[in-house]
Formats: C-alpha cells, structure tokens, sequence
C-alpha cells in the first residue's frame, strides 16, 4: 500500500468527514475532505505524508512522527500502560515505526519485534526513526540559523553559532536529540536557547538580557525570540515568522 497520496488524489472517502480533533494548526477543510480523526493512528500513517510541508508547523516528518505519538499515548498512555490492552495489532504495527524506541525502552525489544513483525523488521524500524528524526532536527536548525542570521547580523550570530559550536550542541540536537540536559548530564540545546540549567548564566537568552547580543531594531522581543527558536527546535513550529 502507498505510504502517501499524490497532489491530484482525493483521501479515501472513508476517512473523510472524520472527527477532526486534534489536528496541526494550518490544517483547513479542503475538496480533500477534513483531516483525519483522533482515533485514526493508520490512516495518519497511509496518508499523513501528503501533509507534510504542505502547512506551516508541520514542515517534516517528525512532525507527523509526534501527531501520532500523541495518538498513541491518548489511547495507551504516556507510559504505554495500556498499549496491548487499547491499540490493534495494526495500531501497534504503525507505533513501531515512528515510535520504535519508546516501545524498545518501556515494553522491551520483545515487543517491538513483535509489534513490528520480527527481529529484522525491528532494526529496520529502528534504523528508518533515526534517520528520518535525524533529517527532521537538521532541517529545524536551518531553520533556526536563518532565524539567527535575520535578527541578530552576521557578527552576533556567527558569535552565536560559535556559542554551540564549543559546546557541540549542534551534533547534540541533530545526532542525538539533546535538547535539555538529560538524565546523563549531557547539557542540551535548548537549555542553552533558553539560559536553564548549565547555561543560567551565558545561554543566549542571558546574553541578550545583558545587551552582549543585541536584536535588531523591529525585531521581536527577547523572550518571543528565544520561545521561536524552541518552538522550532522543539516541536516544529515553522518556518518562524
């Protein structure tokens, strides 16, 4: 089955008219019907390609990656309590493949392999979340760098991107999707956007505060510009105004 329809294709009728709570903001009734309900984890996964980069804040694969997560977590729970008990065999088949670490970490690998159709099946589960997770983290930094660029100029942000650079949070953020200083004190991306943890005194957001990098006149203010670039770098809100 395709895992996406083409532009000139209409969504199947049985998913059409469909409750349409939750969806991502920009999502409109259109001539290809409503968009899916939140009970549909498969007909996200059959068609929720076809939205993606289609409407701001849903720029990338991740974002349909957490849409579902979301689905997910309201029928089993944050913890996947419920997991067997509330989702179909072919709910759980499409969680192994945009959840597969979250399933290997609370259940076990039993279960993903079992959810995702066999040992081999579950690494390349695995090995697909990864590479498509890692894709979606490196086009929200561009995003962020344009950002950056725009309303610090090139001296204040090349000095910012220095700032990440000597603590290597870009291959942090993008190789290992760090964002707040994890469980292993790794110091992650976003506590250095936002000036938490490690980074109380010299994270972006203090520096700006301290008038050591300025924002450009008819910019935004301090704290919409720091809460842009997590709401990027975060959960894909983009492209930032």
């Amino acid at each position: 089955m395709k895992l996406f329809i083409e532009d000139n294709e209409a969504i199947p009728a049985a998913i059409v008219g469909q409750d349409a709570d939750p969806t991502p903001t920009g999502f409109t009734e259109s001539t290809e019907g409503s968009p899916f309900g939140d009970s549909h984890i498969e007909d996200w996964h059959y068609f929720g390609m076809n939205k993606v980069g289609s409407v701001p804040n849903f720029m990338d694969w991740k974002c349909l990656r957490d849409t579902i997560r979301d689905l997910v977590y309201a029928k089993a729970g944050s913890n996947l309590a419920n997991y067997t008990a509330n989702l179909s065999a072919a709910e759980r088949k499409v969680a192994s493949m945009y959840m597969p670490t979250k399933i290997a970490d609370l259940l076990g690998f039993a279960q993903l392999a079992t959810d995702s159709g066999g040992v081999t099946e579950a690494f390349n589960n695995l090995n697909h979340y990864l590479d498509c997770a890692k894709m979606s983290r490196e086009l929200r930094y561009i995003e962020i760098v344009d950002y950056v660029y725009r309303w610090l100029g090139k001296n204040f942000a090349l000095q910012a991107e220095d700032d990440v650079r000597v603590n290597y949070l870009k291959s942090k953020y993008i190789e290992r999707g760090v964002m707040y200083t994890s469980l292993d004190t790794v110091d992650g991306f976003i506590d250095w956007v936002m000036s938490t943890d490690n980074f109380t005194n010299n994270g972006l957001k203090k520096k700006l505060q301290l008038a050591v990098w300025n924002i450009k006149a008819g910019g935004p203010d301090i704290d919409t510009f720091c809460d842009n670039i997590k709401g990027c770098a975060e959960d894909g809100v983009y492209p930032i105004p």
